[in-house]
């Protein structure tokens, strides 16, 4: 049997879907895979699972003892580079990725003690000489003070390579903004970029829109990362009667609220 739900998305998130072997983003090209195959009366627990991207995956799953060429993995040391990598994660939740092509810098904005910084800018990197799709930042809060619906979002620089019309409204959606529940069953806001360039940069400045009084005794900060990004547009269209975009969630999210560039024509 395969492993349940929960399990891989626990495997999931504790590798921010990257290859724990080769430390590689993998995004939706990932595998959740039995350390002790499941003949051998291996376990569908999470002591179990190790994420492997599709490369890796393959050397795992199809070495053939009758031709042993090269050293086939064992047991022990795939859990040993399943532990370490997450072991990374959890101590550095807010680090960009060591290999990733994407990256955010801040990775955390300090909101003051006791008086709200009101402003900020961030910024989101493509370091390849090609174009990615679909790039999404998640955003979070280490305070409970912090409401993140009341965090301004406003695009300072970035694409803008795609207007949908429909009737006599024209729709931007290079950027998209939604307040969500993650699988931590934390509220969080997920930025989805449409599209960056080779080396572009989108700049985006946070901003509150009233000075709340913030506890001094305590650390107020708002938390960025790169959740997933892809290698391929996303699916877009219009007719006569509307228009669409399709975006791929990085999770599963409950999504409490969405926004987007708007201008009527």
């Amino acid at each position: 049997m395969p492993f349940p739900n929960k399990v891989k998305e626990e495997a999931l998130v504790k590798s921010r879907r990257c290859c724990c072997i080769c430390n590689e983003f993998a995004g939706v090209y990932v595998n959740v895979h039995h350390i002790v195959h499941e003949s051998k009366k291996g376990s569908n627990t999470i002591e179990n699972a190790i994420v492997l991207c599709l490369k890796c995956h393959g050397e795992v799953g199809h070495y053939n003892e009758k031709h042993p060429i090269g050293k086939k993995y064992s047991v022990d040391e795939l859990k040993n580079h399943r532990d370490n990598w997450w072991e990374w994660c959890h101590d550095n939740p807010s680090v960009p990725l060591p290999k990733n092509p994407v990256s955010v810098s801040p990775s955390r904005i300090e909101l003051g003690h006791g008086e709200w910084r009101t402003k900020s800018l961030l910024n989101i990197y493509n370091k390849e000489e090609r174009f990615y799709y679909q790039v999404c930042v998640k955003i979070g809060t280490e305070s409970n003070e912090v409401q993140l619906e009341n965090i301004g979002i406003e695009p300072i620089k970035g694409a803008n390579d795609l207007k949908l019309q429909a009737n006599s409204i024209e729709v931007d959606p290079s950027v998209i903004r939604m307040l969500c529940i993650d699988q931590a069953d934390n509220k969080v806001i997920l930025l989805i970029i449409r599209s960056m360039e080779p080396h572009g940069v989108c700049t985006f400045e946070i901003q509150q829109p009233t000075s709340p009084s913030l506890s001094s005794e305590k650390t107020h900060g708002l938390t960025f990362a790169i959740s997933s990004f892809s290698e391929e547009p996303a699916a877009s269209g219009e007719s006569s009667t509307g228009a669409f975009i399709n975006f791929i969630p990085p999770e599963p999210l409950t999504v409490l609220r969405l926004a987007m560039l708007l201008r009527r024509i």
